[in-house]
Formats: structure tokens, C-alpha cells, sequence
């Protein structure tokens, strides 16, 4: 849509499917609705960088998507740390 409000309410409501999938364990598909919301959000700020609610809705997006994103154990850190020391 070009109005920015049917614009951000899209973004919401992607959002809002992508938490029912996630909660569903289906990762990948809750991935791709948080991707193109986030892509929703980053024209918004670039059309409308005086809005900070712009800024504040692509960064809750953004840490959507870090969760999502798997986590290193703390063995894995430390064997990559041991193989770059050569140890």
C-alpha cells in the first residue's frame, strides 16, 4: 500500500502471524514474515525519517529476528577460541 498507515498496519499485522507461527515451532515461515516486515519498515523510516515510531517498530522487528537466530553454546565458543589459539 502507499499510505504509510495501511503500510505499518500490514507490518503489524505480518508480525502478528510470524508470533503465532513461531509459537507453533514453524521457525522458518515466522523468519519470513519478520523479514518482510522488517523490509516494510526499513521504506518506512527511509520515507519518513522524522517518525520515530518508524524507528522504534523496525527495531522490535530487528530483535524478532535475532531471537530467532540460533545461539551459540558455550562449548562451540570454546572450541573456536581453542582452535584460533592453537591449543
Amino acid at each position: 500500500p502507499e499510505n504509510p498507515r495501511y503500510r505499518r498496519d500490514l507490518s503489524v499485522s505480518l508480525n502478528n502471524v510470524a508470533d503465532i507461527l513461531k509459537a507453533q515451532n514453524k521457525w522458518d515461515e515466522a523468519l519470513k514474515l519478520y523479514t518482510e516486515s522488517l523490509e516494510i519498515h526499513r521504506k518506512l523510516t527511509a520515507d519518513f525519517p522524522q517518525n520515530t515510531q518508524y524507528f522504534q517498530d523496525l527495531q522490535y522487528v530487528q530483535r524478532k529476528i535475532d531471537a530467532l537466530q540460533p545461539k551459540p553454546s558455550d562449548a562451540d565458543v570454546l572450541a573456536q577460541l581453542k582452535k584460533l589459539l592453537g591449543v
